[in-house]
């Protein structure tokens, strides 16, 4: 992905680290890859921000999540694009533990995806009577 199509990414830049910082678990990844050699074809540290195979690995800070997210689904640019679409999306670039979990609760408390998409389900088939059994 080009960062001139997402200028969010540029910002990224500047706010990461100390979002790495602020993370327990990225700070154990980040010496973990610093120690084992054996993991630097998975993992990489680039200006201070850690790569796993080219995607981004964003810290388990919430807001910097929410601020991916949203960026990948509610922007204009974006357009409300369903689950599948803005998984792929996000996913080509962006990795965390639970992003599945992430986007498919995005979807579903989207407001806006709400009152204008429609269910892709049928809808069920009216009641029918059941027949009285006439054996005991």
């Amino acid at each position: 992905m080009k960062q001139s199509s997402f200028p969010f990414l540029l910002q990224f830049h500047y706010w990461s680290p100390s979002y790495y910082k602020t993370d327990p678990h990225g700070q154990n990844l980040i010496a973990t890859v610093n120690k084992d050699s054996s993991l630097t074809n998975k993992f990489q540290l680039k200006n201070d921000i850690l790569y796993y195979q080219n995607k981004i690995c964003i810290p388990s800070v919430q807001e910097l999540r929410q601020a991916v997210l949203t960026k990948f689904h509610s922007t204009p640019v974006a357009g409300h694009l369903g689950f599948q679409p803005t998984l792929a999306r996000l996913s080509s670039s962006f990795l965390w533990p639970g992003i599945y979990k992430d986007v498919n609760h995005l979807i579903k408390h989207c407001s806006v995806c709400q009152q204008s998409k429609y269910m892709t389900k049928k809808k069920q088939g009216l009641l029918q009577p059941l027949e009285i059994p006439t054996l005991v």
